[in-house]
């Protein structure tokens, strides 16, 4: 027979998987990362009034684009940013109540009256992708 053989050593596998396990136990640095770009496309998604996240908030939008809101979101005051070994966590303080109720919507008839849905937070479709794109060569380092 001609051919070509090709012998792998199950210790280099064995040592390339314990070095990813190692990286996998802390992904505080790469989480740094992604945070800041989390951060970035929350602020992008309050210029832009709701187009980073979804579709533009619709109506009149004073409420989200002003005040404690608009600060929390632009990341000052009242804006949530948490990096474990395991997470990262950006955000708006759960004690700005209304920012809830902008999240989800309200519907006609609630307690809360009709109010449209608007993204506050959340994570754009190319910073997901980078995210991945990130962590996977974090992991593969």
């Amino acid at each position: 027979m001609i051919g070509y053989d090709m012998v792998v050593d199950p210790s280099d596998g064995v040592a390339r998987l314990e070095g990813i396990r190692s990286r996998a136990e802390n992904m505080r640095p790469v989480f740094t990362t992604i945070r800041d770009l989390m951060v970035k496309d929350q602020r992008r998604n309050f210029d832009t009034r709701g187009g980073v996240f979804g579709e533009k908030w619709p109506g009149s939008a004073s409420m989200v684009e002003t005040g404690e809101l608009a600060t929390a979101a632009k990341g000052g005051k009242g804006k949530v940013s948490r990096i474990s070994k395991s997470t990262v966590r950006v955000g708006i303080n759960k004690r700005i109540f209304y920012a809830r109720f902008h999240q989800a919507g309200a519907k006609a008839g609630s307690r809360r009256g009709d109010l449209p849905r608007r993204l506050l937070v959340g994570i754009a479709p190319a910073t997901r992708h980078q995210s991945l794109t990130l962590i996977s060569k974090y992991l593969s380092a």
